[in-house]
């Protein structure tokens, strides 16, 4: 095969290590073109799958129940089924960090701006719109 019938792929690749956290590599390969409409339906499967064990997650289904059923209606194996849940997980547990974050980052911006408000008159602003001007109240 030539190098025309070769499509790149690159892999993200994050290794835990006990000890000193994790190791992220990428890593790139190259595919046979006749190999990219199988990973290119493979992952629009896989997202589909992910998508609907969400929302019946999410609408409190039972796992074991749902590996049953996926396995039937999506055509996947339990393997593939324990890698979506797992994948998913962690997504979740991602947005869940990062929303502590934002909540923290929120409350820090409102302190601030409540702090440069006070260095202003602290007596009420009326605004005439009919005039437009701005008036402070006496």
């Amino acid at each position: 095969m030539t190098d025309a019938c070769f499509k790149s792929l690159e892999i993200n690749l994050t290794i835990f290590r006990a000890v000193r956290g994790p190791i992220q590599a990428t890593y790139q390969t190259r595919l046979p073109d006749e190999l990219v409409p199988f990973a290119e339906r493979m992952s629009l499967l896989m997202s589909d799958v992910e998508r609907h064990l969400y929302q019946d997650l999410k609408a409190g289904w039972a796992l074991k129940d749902l590996k049953r059923e996926y396995q039937l209606r999506f055509g996947i194996n339990a393997r593939q089924f324990d890698s979506v849940h797992s994948v998913l997980k962690g997504k979740i547990r991602s947005r869940k960090e990062c929303h502590k974050l934002q909540i923290k980052e929120l409350k820090s911006r409102i302190s601030d701006l409540k702090k440069w408000i006070k260095l202003f008159d602290p007596r009420p602003i009326t605004f005439y719109r009919f005039l437009g001007t701005v008036r402070i109240a006496s």
